[in-house]
């Protein structure tokens, strides 16, 4: 829900959904796949913790991907 289909505030204030993103499309199908990586996982703990964390605080998602960042640091960045 968060990566695919949830509307995020933006640090501009605006808001919307995330663009495709081909990395994340290929890590999904290689978790429903049982081929995952490492990197696979952590990328889906920074994005549970950034779900969670956007929830929580009721904060813009680029806070939330900040201290996602200092937890679960994203292998894409």
């Amino acid at each position: 829900d968060h990566i695919f289909y949830k509307a995020h505030v933006f640090r501009d204030g605006s808001s919307g959904r995330f663009d495709a993103d081909a990395d994340i499309a290929d890590a999904w199908e290689r978790l429903q796949n049982g081929t995952h990586t490492a990197e696979d996982i952590q990328l889906f703990k920074h994005e549970q913790f950034e779900s969670k964390f956007e929830g929580i605080f009721k904060v813009d998602y680029g806070t939330a991907h900040d201290k996602s960042q200092m937890r679960y640091p994203s292998p894409l960045d």
